[in-house]
């Protein structure tokens, strides 16, 4: 029996009613556990602390630091698939609003973010709602974050509108996403390189502390198979949406193969000595020349834009 394409997917998920509803199920269920999963937790934190030391996102750049570039200080804030509620309570620590509202689809999720909130007396309050269909009041907000979140949002277009409408006049977006292929439907030469660079390395680097396997090899799965039903569903439509409703403030782009050869929860093994440390700075350097070069599009987007004057 054929598989169904992406696009066949994304047909079926916006057109039939049943389809979409089992679909958006299976997503608040797969990250309410992900999201409050204390060993996943404290594997991702240790892991998070090894990208810290080996300075992995030295390319990229904090919203805290941007804002403060550009002298720009909102004072209300929405978190669009927020999680756990880390993003809001770091940027309320680094001074960046006074408040935030955040929204997610995964209830166990929100209920844990609303009890660290609760905890630590931060002014943030939370709900539960599909971004795929919220309705946002208008001209309520001076920035919005989307943080790891729109690649798995299905209807954009709605997102970025009810985005729009939201935010008060001059108000911020701030998106840091994966913007590579939809559906993890990687290029050829994408493959070719992620793939030859795992062979070349030792499999004491390529040791996953989440999974508990070695990483040998990255492939193509057949769309609509992936754990997340929504992972990437229209991801490689990211960039062109939402720069064509917004205009750019700052614009980073970056990996070119990073996320799939130094996964999450491998970074550690990258700490071992100083010729482990090596074999990472010679990965994050090829990693930026693909890029600079025009060998392979990146995967990883930060985005500060500005509501366009009507």
């Amino acid at each position: 029996m054929p598989k169904d394409t992406v696009a066949e997917i994304i047909e079926k998920a916006t057109t039939d009613p049943e389809t979409y509803r089992a679909m958006a199920a299976k997503e608040a269920d797969v990250w309410s556990k992900n999201l409050t999963n204390p060993q996943t937790l404290r594997v991702l934190q240790e892991d998070k602390k090894a990208a810290g030391q080996l300075k992995l996102g030295r390319h990229r750049t904090a919203l805290s630091r941007l804002l403060a570039k550009h002298q720009l200080k909102p004072a209300r804030g929405l978190s669009l698939g927020c999680g756990a509620g880390r993003a809001e309570r770091q940027l309320l620590g680094a001074g960046v609003c006074s408040r935030f509202h955040g929204i997610d689809i995964a209830p166990d999720a929100v209920a844990s973010a609303e009890q660290i909130a609760a905890e630590m007396g931060l002014a943030i309050t939370y709900e539960v709602q599909d971004i795929n269909f919220v309705t946002l009041p208008p001209e309520s907000y001076d920035l919005i974050i989307a943080q790891t979140s729109l690649h798995h949002v299905l209807r954009l277009e709605h997102v970025a509108d009810e985005i729009s409408k939201c935010l008060a006049s001059g108000g911020l977006l701030w998106i840091h996403d994966y913007i590579g292929e939809s559906q993890l439907q990687y290029s050829d030469k994408r493959l070719e390189i992620i793939n030859d660079l795992l062979k070349l390395l030792p499999a004491k680097l390529r040791f996953n502390h989440l999974k508990r396997t070695v990483h040998k090899a990255v492939s193509r799965k057949d769309p609509g198979t992936l754990v997340s039903p929504f992972e990437s569903i229209r991801s490689g439509e990211i960039r062109e949406i939402f720069l064509a409703r917004f205009d750019v403030v700052e614009c980073i782009e970056n990996d070119a193969f990073m996320a799939q050869v130094v996964l999450k929860g491998t970074r550690a093994n990258y700490l071992q000595d100083e010729n482990t440390r090596a074999i990472f700075e010679v990965l994050l350097y090829v990693d930026r020349l693909l890029i600079e070069h025009g060998i392979l599009p990146p995967m990883s987007g930060q985005y500060l834009l500005k509501k366009r004057s009507s």
